[in-house]
């Protein structure tokens, strides 16, 4: 639901600025998860990109990248799209 993304994503900020590496990553990874189950485009997309914000070497950062390229594929904004496969 958008009020569990809501609640994961300010988590991970949080824990990003107390300086708390592990728990943003784990807990902006559930933010992902939980935006990918509601099917919204526009949700996931914030998620992606809140993921590599605050953690750009972290473990999905590949899966993040691809899934924004892959919207901006479906959005037929393809110049963004080859920019993120890259």
């Amino acid at each position: 639901s958008v009020t569990a993304f809501r609640f994961y994503d300010r988590a991970a900020v949080v824990a990003h600025k107390q300086g708390k590496a592990a728990e943003a990553e784990k807990f902006s990874s559930i933010a992902m998860e939980v935006a990918d189950s509601t099917g919204n485009d526009g949700l996931r997309e914030q998620s992606f990109k809140r993921y590599l914000e605050l953690n750009p070497k972290g473990p999905k950062r590949f899966l993040a990248r691809y899934q924004i390229a892959y919207l901006a594929y479906k959005r037929k904004q393809f110049d963004n799209a080859v920019h993120e496969f890259k």
